[in-house]
């Protein structure tokens, strides 16, 4: 008996394992597209993936991943009935739900959008990236509460993040040093530094990503303050560029001055 199940095994062990390569030979594929922006490609090679292995568990996220490249080629309607399809597989997902709140806003249903977030912060209290988001919709739509109840969440969860760190730096620099002025930031970076400025009677100025356009555009407004979500900051009276350890040393000065803490 012994014997024919090791002979059974044999027999079947090659397929298993080409359907295995299969399976990770076309997502290595998939990647290599992603990285060229060749959507369409990407996504018929992560079809195939699914169709070598339709049992497969990680096909949902596949699945998922096949909606953004919908959305990256402009199909709104088509990605977000793929992450549709993608979320009733696996409704615990909050990859797959913060991904279709993406699609969401841009299809300008901000309310479903928010539904979405609020979905995955049930689910996970944790989620930074969906406490930022609907932080940001509540936002522009003049719920200023609940958009600094979601921003003291974000200090608590990750306090040194950069969008975190402008914000704070940028009211103590008017606040606790008394200088005044806009700030500037590139479309990437936290809008949440648009309420700021507004609170404080400042404009916020948006610019293209490259820190070229925020140290062009601080000289041209006379800004106090601007920055990148990728961590890079400058302030005025400095150098006209970023500045890690100036920036580090501002933030020593925050606390110090505050007594507080960041979180």
């Amino acid at each position: 008996m012994k014997k024919i199940l090791l002979a059974a095994l044999a027999a079947v062990l090659p397929a298993l394992l080409l359907a295995a390569s299969d399976y990770l030979k076309y997502i290595d594929l998939a990647d290599e597209a992603v990285r060229k922006q060749d959507w369409n490609r990407a996504e018929e090679l992560l079809r195939e993936a699914m169709r070598s292995e339709p049992s497969n568990p990680q096909n949902v996220m596949l699945l998922s991943n096949v909606g953004m490249f919908q959305f990256y080629r402009g199909e709104d309607s088509l990605a977000l009935h793929t992450l549709s399809e993608a979320r009733a597989i696996a409704p615990a997902s909050t990859v797959i739900l913060n991904n279709r709140a993406k699609i969401l806003r841009h299809m300008g249903r901000e309310q479903d959008a928010m539904k979405d977030y609020d979905k995955v912060i049930e689910m996970d209290s944790l989620n930074y990236d969906a406490y930022f988001n609907r932080g940001y919709l509540r936002l522009v739509h003049g719920d200023s509460v609940g958009a600094k109840s979601d921003l003291a969440t974000l200090e608590r969860l990750r306090p040194d993040d950069p969008n975190t760190l402008l914000v704070l730096l940028y009211y103590y620099l008017l606040r606790y040093r008394g200088w005044s002025g806009p700030c500037v930031r590139n479309n990437s970076t936290t809008h949440l530094l648009d309420r700021m400025a507004a609170d404080m009677g400042e404009e916020c100025h948006e610019v293209p990503v490259g820190f070229k356009h925020i140290s062009a555009k601080m000289v041209e407004t006379n800004a106090v303050i601007g920055g990148e979500s990728s961590g890079g900051m400058a302030v005025r009276g400095h150098i006209a560029g970023k500045d890690g350890i100036y920036a580090a040393a501002l933030l020593v000065e925050m606390l110090a001055v505050t007594g507080k803490s960041v979180s």
